[in-house]
């Protein structure tokens, strides 16, 4: 009868830590992605941002393509693109919704070359120079780049991110002070246990070792679920919300697997060695405060 109930109120503990630990875990793992989202939504945005090289009326096809090819060998510019007169009117036909040619008798559009650089790149200081770069071909008539835009985005970004790593760092420790406590409950109620190995001569060593193996199965086992939560999210979340806003890889959603449960395990093992090493030194009288 007391083995059965023994068993039970260990299975009781078990399960109960499990599901603190994996809600825990998933918060983590949730806020994780997040951040991570945002940095690739980040990276796309800097990538995003064009420049636009106007060539000179006077300016032929075959010096405007030798502009786009020297241009495709600067390793800051990511990609060009390069679209003629006759392009960007049939373009702008499209919007206007008329033939605006026919009414001037001419095409006034020039000849325009595309450029966006790579995220390391866009920063103020290195478009200057990229647009200083520009100015010095004798066939660039103008460069149309939206700076104030490019501030605005590069500082609100860097803000943006000290937050967020501020808000990953205590979450982080809100989640290992969260597990902890639940460990530490219920170490608690296996403390006459662990009197009992005691006076009966059972080693540190022995005593500690199942309660380490039960906190490494449980650290692994919430990290499982905490990951299959995740996925399921994900999953759910495509249905309602715009790919823009989830641009994660699914890879980095099946390494967060291994991740969330070697934190589990990490986490778990090193918070049941410290409550044990409490109450192995603890006398008869303080099992009862």
């Amino acid at each position: 009868m007391a083995r059965t109930y023994l068993k039970n109120r260990l299975r009781v503990n078990f399960v109960s830590v499990i599901i603190s630990q994996t809600l825990v875990l998933f918060v983590l793992g949730v806020f994780g992605l997040i951040v991570f989202n945002a940095r690739i939504i980040a990276k796309n945005l800097k990538e995003n941002l064009t420049v636009l090289v106007v060539l000179k009326p006077e300016v032929n096809p075959a010096d405007a393509r030798r502009l786009q090819k020297v241009l495709e060998t600067d390793e800051r510019i990511r990609r060009t693109e390069l679209i003629t007169r006759e392009e960007a009117a049939e373009m702008l036909k499209k919007d206007l919704n008329e033939d605006f040619i026919d009414f001037l008798g001419y095409n006034p559009l020039s000849d325009v070359i595309e450029l966006n650089v790579y995220e390391q790149f866009a920063d103020e200081q290195v478009i200057a120079s990229i647009e200083k770069l520009l100015k010095s071909e004798p066939s660039v008539d103008e460069v149309v780049i939206d700076k104030d835009l490019i501030y605005l985005m590069n500082s609100n970004l860097k803000k943006l991110t000290y937050v967020a790593l501020g808000m990953v760092v205590i979450l982080l420790l809100v989640s290992i002070a969260l597990i902890n406590s639940s460990i530490r409950l219920s170490i608690y109620s296996s403390r006459f246990i662990i009197r009992t190995m005691q006076l009966v001569g059972a080693t540190h060593w022995f005593i500690i070792r199942p309660f380490m193996l039960n906190a490494a199965l449980q650290g692994f086992v919430s990290g499982l679920f905490a990951s299959g939560l995740l996925l399921a999210l994900y999953k759910y979340s495509l249905r309602w919300t715009s790919e823009m806003f989830l641009q994660l890889d699914e890879t980095i959603l099946y390494i967060n697997i291994p991740l969330l449960s070697t934190l589990g395990v990490v986490v778990s093992t090193v918070c049941t060695l410290f409550a044990l090493n409490k109450y192995l030194r603890l006398d008869i009288e303080q099992l009862y405060a």
